[in-house]
C-alpha cells in the first residue's frame, strides 16, 4: 500500500501483496489455494479495512468488500454467478449502449449513456423522439469527487446535471423519473463520513431522514429557470 503511504498491520501480509501482485493479471482462471489465502489475508488486515472505510479518498470502488468477502464462493470451477453477483459487479456504461427490450406485448428502446463528462457531448444528439428520462444517482458519493476533476464533488456535479437536463427546452414535455441508487453503502457509510460535512444545512440524524432530505433535494432542483 506504498502509494497510500499506509503499512500493513502484519508485516506479513506484505508478503501476501507481493504474491498477489506479481500474479499475472491477463489470465482468466481461478486463483490457486496460495494467492486466494494471500487476498484474504491482505483483505482481513485491520489496517486495510481502516483504509477501505476511506475508499472514497481513492476512488475504490464500493462493491469491492463484496466480492473479497466471498472470494472463497466465486473462486471455483462451478461457480455460477448470482443475480445479487450481477447487480454488484461494477462496469462502467463508455458511451452510448443501446438496447432493444419487449414487455408485454410492447418493444422498448433504452439508450444507456455513459455519464463521465466526456462521454456528455454526445447527448445532444439523443435529444429528438425520447419518451422518458431514467435518471440514477449513486447518493453514496455524497463524499467522493470526480476522477476527471478532484475539485468537484460527484454529488453536486449530478445535480448540475440534474438541472442542465431537467431545463432542456426539448425536454419540457418529456417524463423525468429520478431514481436514488446505492442507498445500502449510503446507509453503511453515514457514521463514518457525516452528511452534514458535505452537504451544508442538513441537521439530520437517522438514515431515513437523510434519503427523504436528498430525495427533496435534487427534486428541488427540477425546472427551475
Amino acid at each position: 500500500m506504498s502509494h497510500t503511504g499506509t503499512a500493513y498491520s502484519n508485516p506479513e501480509n506484505a508478503r501476501c501483496a507481493g504474491k498477489i501482485m506479481a500474479e499475472d493479471e491477463t489470465q482468466f482462471a481461478c486463483f490457486t489455494a496460495e494467492i486466494s489465502d494471500a487476498i484474504q489475508k491482505v483483505w482481513k488486515d485491520p489496517a486495510v479495512q481502516k483504509l477501505y472505510e476511506r475508499r472514497s479518498e481513492i476512488n475504490l470502488n464500493d462493491s469491492s468488500k463484496y466480492f473479497l468477502e466471498n472470494l472463497s464462493n466465486i473462486n471455483r470451477l462451478d461457480f455460477t454467478p448470482t443475480p445479487r453477483d450481477l447487480i454488484m459487479s461494477y462496469v462502467p456504461t463508455v458511451g452510448v449502449q443501446n438496447v432493444i427490450f419487449s414487455a408485454g406485448n410492447r418493444v422498448f428502446q433504452l439508450f444507456d449513456i455513459g455519464g463521465q463528462r466526456i462521454d456528455r457531448r454526445k447527448w445532444a444528439t439523443m435529444y429528438d423522439g425520447i419518451d422518458a428520462i431514467f435518471f440514477c444517482i449513486a447518493i453514496s458519493e455524497y463524499d467522493q469527487v470526480m476522477v476527471e476533476d478532484p475539485g468537484t464533488n460527484r454529488l453536486q456535479d449530478s445535480l448540475s446535471l440534474l438541472e442542465k437536463i431537467s431545463n432542456e427546452p426539448k425536454f419540457k414535455n418529456t417524463p423525468l423519473l429520478l431514481f436514488l441508487n446505492e442507498i445500502d453503502v449510503f446507509r453503511e457509510k453515514l457514521p463514518l463520513f457525516p452528511l452534514e460535512s458535505h452537504l451544508p444545512g442538513y441537521k439530520g440524524s437517522s438514515n431515513r431522514i437523510a434519503v427523504y432530505l436528498l430525495s427533496d433535494y435534487f427534486t428541488s432542483y427540477q425546472y427551475r429557470s
